[in-house]
């Protein structure tokens, strides 16, 4: 997680642009391999580094399962919102068929800081979804485009889109 962010990031930041890492790589085709730490929300543990000496203690610190289960319950916590949101994304990838790994994928950019990943079946459905990667709110004008985000359950009419730092969109 901490790849994605900088050391003074907001624990909102944090998980945002780890939430967009995710949502990339759950759009592409194929079975996408999340690691528990991962979908744990788990942070770098320097201190383990620093104790046993390699670099790969980075990211294999062992967990009391009390302290996973309070952090997880707890609304607060940076474990707690990367755990729901990701559980979610991943609840909406299996709802939805465009996702199958047979079906139609292309990739580009709407501008250099929204990518756009549309999603076809072979029932002619498509999806889209747009993901902004920067740390600025982005105003997009496609107009072809309109359907529901089904990650905010927002209608998605067209013309403008405005998306929020790190926002991810997949609009059907």
């Amino acid at each position: 997680m901490d790849a994605l962010s900088r050391r003074e990031s907001s624990d909102e930041e944090r998980c945002a642009r780890f939430i967009l890492a995710h949502a990339i790589l759950l759009s592409f085709p194929g079975v996408p391999a999340i690691y528990i730490q991962s979908i744990l929300g788990s942070r770098n543990d320097y201190a383990g580094v620093e104790k046993l000496g390699y670099n790969r203690a980075i990211n294999r610190k062992k967990y009391h399962n009390e302290e996973i289960t309070r952090e997880l319950n707890d609304e607060d916590t940076l474990r707690h919102a990367v755990y729901h949101q990701l559980s979610r994304l991943i609840t909406l990838r299996c709802s939805h068929n465009e996702f199958h790994p047979d079906n139609d994928f292309t990739i580009d950019t709407v501008n250099s800081s929204v990518m756009r990943i549309q999603r076809n079946n072979a029932d002619g459905n498509c999806l889209t979804g747009l993901f902004n990667v920067s740390e600025n709110i982005q105003h997009i004008n496609i107009t072809d485009l309109h359907g529901r985000d089904l990650i905010s359950e927002v209608d998605i009419l067209g013309n403008e889109i405005t998306l929020r730092p790190w926002q991810v969109m997949w609009i059907k």
